[in-house]
């Protein structure tokens, strides 16, 4: 016996992957630039003035799409990294804000919509008109999910918070 005792250590190392980060207009966001397999990534952006996020995209090196969770309460977006390199696209619009206030709270192109995913679901028209600031409904009517609405309840009003 020498006095000496081996211990022997194993890693599990992933080696990280590099995130591309392509260039946006009405705002810029903060990504690393490199992540390791299966952690979750943190994207933070920020529009400018009088604009919004719109979109996070994560796309993998193959082409495939990576799903994108958020916004968290602070505005941020993850993912969990892939095996193999990433790139990050943020778009931002530019936010229209209209003269209508529901609870205290202004509406705006974040908050309202007026359409249907399904083109058989609206008849008629539903339009907003900022300038009058008057919200018309011609002849209008929402059939989906098994359920007609021949009334306001077609106008969405997403997010209504801060």
């Amino acid at each position: 016996n020498t006095g000496y005792t081996t211990i022997k250590f194993w890693a599990n190392y992933a080696e990280a992957k590099t995130i591309t980060k392509t260039p946006s207009v009405g705002g810029d966001y903060v990504v690393p630039s490199a992540g390791a397999y299966n952690k979750v990534v943190t994207i933070i952006p920020t529009p400018n003035a009088s604009y919004c996020t719109d979109k996070v995209t994560v796309t993998s090196a193959s082409g495939n799409p990576i799903t994108v969770t958020g916004p968290n309460a602070d505005g941020a977006y993850t993912f969990v990294m892939p095996k193999e390199e990433v790139s990050v696209s943020v778009e931002f619009m530019q936010l229209v804000t209209y003269d209508v206030w529901v609870a205290g709270i202004q509406l705006d192109s974040r908050n309202l919509t007026i359409d249907s995913e399904d083109n058989n679901a609206i008849t008629g028209s539903a339009t907003y008109d900022p300038t009058s600031n008057t919200l018309t409904l011609d002849n209008f009517s929402y059939k989906g999910a098994g359920y007609l609405y021949d009334d306001f309840s077609i106008i969405r009003f997403s997010s209504l918070g801060p």
